[in-house]
């Protein structure tokens, strides 16, 4: 069974908003910074306690408090919204107190200046802080229903909506839902969720959360092919920590075989090289590739071994190595350390490359 949630505690989220309000009154033109701070807290005993009809009658005793600045009261309305989305279950008459914020008109307003351009934005937009807090009740609600299923027996499966919003804040429960559990109960459940990922790419973050809490080798395959590619980039940026250097090294290479995501697999590649020769071996090879080739010299430069940086100079100076010996340049001059420059050098000097090339090296190394 999935460990039992517990409820969020609002103590943490009101001793920032107290801090804040200490640094930031004189902004917020609070009269009594002690009363304001006494209020905060007052909402946070109501919402760690879940008393939420104390937390209703909150907003509307800040709403209609003649004592308060404009300034004041939307400061406390923006803070206190963003401190009730630490309730664990709204009720419906909580839910609709802040539904009624969503349409509120900030009157508290500062500008922005960008050169010469001026912009007058909310100094504290509430029905932005209204939505948020719907927004993560949702996907609280979410959360909760996926481990309802799974507490019953059912796949850890959402039922979608036809809101992308939505959706967002479902696959955001869901994955919630899925750190809950264990590895054993995510292996359960692994083949179940996995499966519905061929016809369903909504869920290829809450599989990628299931590889790297397994380091599973085969649902790396699976996103590597058939994830979005914000997801598989997601994927790439840490592989290295979940897999060894022989099993990343092949899933890039899948994700290599999307147009889309092939230079971020190569550059992904030339973290790698430096403990694993295949992955330079394949970076070397890919140099002479047309499409690819400057990623490869991309991901080479990182590297400036002095062996490496000669066998790019032997590159370039090889007549049989085709477009390799633009590439091979490439890596050089993008190479930052001493050795690469120097190489340049003597490259710049070397009466067996074209003219034209020599002075391109020139340049560069003017720059």
């Amino acid at each position: 069974m999935p460990v039992k949630p517990s409820r969020p505690s609002a103590v943490p989220i009101l001793t920032s908003l107290i801090l804040y309000l200490a640094v930031l009154a004189p902004t917020a033109v609070l009269a009594n910074d002690a009363q304001a701070a006494a209020r905060l807290q007052q909402l946070g005993d109501a919402v760690s306690s879940d008393r939420q009809h104390l937390a209703r009658g909150w907003l509307v005793e800040v709403s209609s408090d003649p004592t308060l600045t404009v300034n004041a009261r939307e400061f406390l309305l923006y803070e206190g919204l963003l401190a009730l989305g630490s309730l664990a279950n709204p009720d419906d008459q909580t839910r609709n107190a802040v539904k009624e914020l969503l349409g509120y008109q900030s009157a508290s307003t500062t500008t922005l200046s960008e050169g010469n351009r001026r912009l007058t934005v909310p100094l504290h937009d509430i029905s932005s802080a209204a939505r948020l807090t719907l927004g993560n009740w949702r996907v609280q609600s979410a959360r909760r229903e996926i481990l309802s299923k799974i507490a019953s027996g059912q796949p850890p499966l959402p039922d979608w909506s036809a809101d992308a919003n939505e959706n967002r804040r479902i696959a955001a429960g869901l994955k919630q839902a899925l750190a809950e559990l264990s590895p054993a109960e995510l292996r359960a459940w692994r083949m179940q969720i996995s499966s519905a990922l061929y016809d369903d790419p909504r869920l290829a973050s809450s599989v990628l959360l299931i590889a790297r809490r397994l380091g599973d080798q085969y649902l790396y395959r699976q996103l590597a092919t058939q994830a979005p590619a914000p997801v598989v980039l997601d994927m790439i940026r840490d592989l290295d920590q979940s897999l060894d250097s022989g099993k990343n090294l092949a899933i890039l290479s899948l994700v290599r075989q999307r147009d889309e995501l092939a230079s971020a697999a190569i550059l992904a590649t030339g973290r790698l090289q430096i403990n694993d020769p295949s992955a330079k071996e394949l970076l070397f090879a890919l140099l002479d590739d047309p499409l690819h080739g400057g990623s490869a010299a991309s991901a080479l430069a990182r590297n400036g071994s002095l062996p490496d940086i000669r066998r790019l100079a032997a590159i370039v100076l090889d007549e049989s190595a085709g477009t390799a010996r633009r590439t091979a340049v490439l890596a050089l001059r993008l190479n930052i350390s001493p050795a690469a420059r120097t190489e340049l050098g003597r490259l710049a000097a070397d009466p067996r490359l074209s003219r034209n090339l020599r002075q391109e090296i020139t340049q560069w190394l003017d720059l």
